[in-house]
């Protein structure tokens, strides 16, 4: 499955951490290091799977901690608007 952040969501980098305002609801969100490499990978174009083999390769942590945490990020941000599905057709 592949991500974006979805359209009605602006982004500013603060501080070193990533800002995420939804147009929709008007709440912002603040995105760690670790939720902006998820983020970098979608914006490369990267599957979910995709995204978490690049962040076990960098992180060294073990592959079914990295899918857990990632999918439950990416389900977070999906039930609040910021991220979308990309159509694969």
């Amino acid at each position: 499955m592949r991500y974006r952040v979805s359209k009605s969501v602006l982004r500013a980098s603060l501080e070193g951490e990533e800002v995420l305002l939804s147009t929709e609801t008007d709440q912002y969100h603040v995105v760690n290091a670790t939720g902006q490499a998820v983020i970098a990978e979608f914006d490369a174009g990267r599957s979910l799977e995709e995204a978490v083999e690049s962040l076990v390769a960098d992180s060294g942590k073990p592959v079914d901690r990295v899918r857990r945490d990632v999918t439950e990020f990416v389900q977070a941000l999906l039930s609040r608007g910021l991220l979308e599905t990309v159509d694969q057709a």
